[in-house]
C-alpha cells in the first residue's frame, strides 16, 4: 500500500502533489462509471416493457454531469500544474 506524504504540523499542512492527482483520477474514473451506468439504465429502461424509470434516472444526470465536469477540470490542471513553478490552493477557508 502507498502512504502519501501528506503532512499535517501544529498550524501547517504539506499535501501530497501525486496523492492529489490520483484521487482526481480515481474521482474522474469514478463518475465516468456511474453516468455510463446511469445511460445503460435509461438504454434498458428503453427496450424493456416494464415500468419505466428512465425520468428518473435522467433527472439525476445533470448533477452527474456537473460533477464529472468538475473532475475531469480538477485532474486536468493538476497534471498541468506539475510543469508549473507556481502552485496555488484557492477556495481554502477555516469553517471547512
Amino acid at each position: 500500500m502507498r502512504k502519501t506524504k501528506n503532512d499535517i504540523s501544529y498550524d501547517a499542512v504539506d499535501i501530497d502533489y501525486q496523492a492529489l492527482i490520483s484521487v482526481a483520477r480515481y474521482t474522474l474514473a469514478n463518475t465516468t462509471d456511474v453516468l455510463i451506468s446511469k445511460l445503460h439504465t435509461m438504454r434498458e429502461d428503453l427496450c424493456s416493457s416494464k415500468h419505466s424509470t428512465t425520468h428518473i434516472v435522467a433527472q439525476c444526470l445533470p448533477a452527474t454531469v456537473e460533477q464529472l465536469v468538475i473532475a475531469a477540470e480538477t485532474y486536468d490542471a493538476l497534471k498541468q500544474g506539475i510543469s508549473r513553478s507556481n502552485k496555488h490552493l484557492v477556495n481554502v477557508s477555516k469553517e471547512q
